[in-house]
């Protein structure tokens, strides 16, 4: 499989590289506009819109959700008590009341939510939504805080609820078009339906289809229907669009998304997230040096979205399994992990750059930086990628196109 690295720059400078392929089957090389699933990268686009919100006026942090979200739902719903007291900044931050580690994730269990919703197909979100706050949560909402997809399902109901608009006309509304984001859209799980220039998703597993006849199938290709999942980690988007949501909500080419103090208490930690000096804030992960991120993976597909102290952003997108040890993604994971632990003396993570001979190859992406802060019209990689010395090289990966090294890159 293959990848694809936007990196940006709050001076101007930016950069995009296509690596490996975009459909092994065939050989069909990976392009650097290609639109790829984002996974869980979909949970910020789903909070910025929130914070627009809040910031507008329109919806609370910590009012009670439920009666903005209950006309949202499908006649007859009956909410359990204990979400009386939920609100969105409980969704916002994990704290709604879900726990996952128990192995049952309502919005990736496809066919079990059919059955349960009573539901010929793969069920809608608002129909997963109904159940799920029809039934007693795992814990009281706010008294501890665990990740789970369901509350961001949630919030995309309370965003349809509070504009009167469908999830994703809202969004464009509020963060994409404001951000000079055109492209993006909701993903579809069976490739019959995926635009023509998406990736082949590549996972080797198989299990029945969430569609019928319910055959088996890849289980990129049905088993978790995506049309489900929508403001948890349903949508699609090229590499350059995840750099420019957060340009926009920095305000580097323009008025920001958010105010400065709305933004403060958006990524204002709330809860750890590792132990290991990162948190989880309003739609983002955080850490006390200023850096914030989002990761996110489905079958077939892996997705990291980061905003570096000194000013950089990054977006790398894979069309192969973190979990498929038949189709590994190494560079994406090693990237979290040395995102996380901020291992090691390097600042930040730059990019991912071919490997031949065991040394750094010499193709670079040629993209010209503006003469403008000191880059002086230098192509983008020579000045962002700097000559690595050997401790730079943080992880080398087969990942069965080619060999990729995940560079860290000091100061």
């Amino acid at each position: 499989p293959g990848a694809v690295l936007a990196v940006r720059r709050m001076d101007g400078a930016r950069a995009v590289r296509a690596y490996g392929l975009a459909d092994v089957s065939t050989g069909m090389p990976m392009r650097p506009d290609m639109p790829m699933r984002i996974a869980s990268v979909s949970k910020p686009v789903t909070a910025l819109a929130v914070m627009r919100l809040v910031e507008q006026g329109r919806i609370e942090l910590d009012a009670p959700v439920l009666p903005v979200l209950l006309p949202q739902l499908p006649a007859g719903t009956v909410p359990h008590a204990a979400f009386d007291r939920l609100s969105v900044r409980h969704l916002l931050a994990h704290c709604g009341g879900w726990d996952r580690t128990g192995g049952f994730d309502p919005m990736l269990q496809s066919r079990v939510m059919a059955e349960r919703v009573g539901s010929a197909g793969p069920p809608s979100p608002g129909e997963v939504v109904a159940w799920v706050v029809s039934n007693a949560p795992d814990f009281g909402p706010g008294t501890r805080c665990e990740y789970a997809n369901v509350g961001y399902a949630v919030l995309g109901r309370v965003i349809e609820a509070v504009t009167g608009e469908a999830y994703v006309a809202a969004v464009q509304g509020l963060v994409l078009r404001p951000a000079g984001i055109k492209g993006m859209r909701l993903a579809a799980a069976r490739p019959e339906d995926r635009l023509s220039d998406e990736p082949r998703y590549h996972d080797a597993r198989r299990a029945p289809s969430a569609f019928q006849p319910h055959e088996p199938v890849g289980l990129a290709d049905g088993p978790v229907a995506l049309e489900s999942m929508d403001a948890h980690g349903g949508w699609l988007a090229r590499a350059e669009d995840l750099v420019a949501l957060v340009a926009a909500l920095e305000g580097w080419a323009g008025d920001a998304l958010l105010a400065p103090d709305t933004r403060e208490r958006m990524l204002a930690p709330v809860w750890p997230s590792d132990g290991e000096g990162t948190f989880f804030a309003l739609g983002w992960e955080v850490d006390r040096r200023g850096r914030y991120w989002h990761g996110g993976d489905l079958p077939g597909s892996a997705a990291l979205l980061v905003r570096e102290p000194d000013g950089t952003v990054w977006a790398l997108l894979a069309n192969g399994s973190l979990h498929d040890a038949r189709q590994p993604i190494g560079p994406l994971r090693a990237a979290q992990e040395l995102d996380r632990s901020g291992r090691g003396a390097h600042d930040h993570v730059l990019a991912v750059e071919h490997l031949e001979r065991g040394r750094l190859g010499d193709q670079h992406l040629g993209a010209r930086a503006p003469r403008a802060g000191g880059l002086g019209g230098q192509p983008v990689v020579d000045r962002l990628l700097q000559p690595a010395h050997p401790a730079a090289i943080v992880g080398e990966h087969a990942v069965g196109f080619q060999h990729l090294a995940v560079l860290a890159v000091k100061g």
